[in-house]
C-alpha cells in the first residue's frame, strides 16, 4: 500500500485573461462546454430539447421587448470580473455589436438562466402570469410565450 501524503491539494485559480488566451489557443477543443466562474472551470451539461426551446423562446421575447436598442445574446461570454466569464443562456447588453469587437460585454441589463430543475430560491409563474424586466418596465412578457 502506498502512503498518502498529508499535504493539502492546491487548486489553480484561473484569471479571465489566462482563460481567454487558452480558449483562443484551442486548449479545450471546439466542443468543450466550459465557463469560468470565480476562478474555476465549470463543465456545463448539454442542452436537452426543452431547455433549448425555452432559450429560443426567451430570446425571441426579449428581442421583441428590447428591439434594436440592445443586443440580446445567447450563451455568449460576459466579462463580469477578473476571474469570471459566465455564458448565461440569454443576456441583454447595451450598445452596438461592433462595440464588443475587442472585448466581451462587462455588464448586462438582464440575464436569464434556463433551468430544467429548480434552484434554491424560486418563484413559480404559470402560463397565465406575466413577468416584466426591470430594464423595460413598460413591457410585460406573457409566461405562456416563454414555456416550451
Amino acid at each position: 500500500m502506498t502512503p498518502v501524503s498529508d499535504a493539502a491539494a492546491e487548486t489553480y485559480r484561473w484569471s479571465r485573461d489566462v482563460y481567454d488566451r487558452a480558449v483562443e489557443a484551442g486548449v479545450f477543443g471546439p466542443d468543450a462546454r466550459l465557463e469560468l466562474i470565480e476562478g474555476e472551470l465549470v463543465m456545463m451539461a448539454p442542452h436537452g430539447s426543452l431547455h433549448a426551446t425555452a432559450i429560443r423562446l426567451v430570446n425571441r421575447a426579449l428581442t421583441r421587448v428590447f428591439g434594436e436598442d440592445c443586443i440580446v445574446q445567447c450563451q455568449l461570454p460576459l466579462a463580469i470580473a477578473d476571474d469570471s466569464e459566465p455564458e448565461p443562456d440569454v443576456a441583454v447588453v447595451e450598445g452596438e455589436i461592433a462595440n464588443y469587437r475587442h472585448a466581451h460585454p462587462s455588464a448586462a441589463l438582464l440575464v436569464v438562466e434556463v433551468a430544467d430543475d429548480s434552484l434554491r430560491r424560486i418563484t413559480i409563474l404559470g402560463a397565465g402570469k406575466t413577468v416584466t424586466p426591470l430594464a423595460a418596465p413598460g413591457a410585460p412578457i406573457a409566461m405562456s410565450g416563454l414555456l416550451p
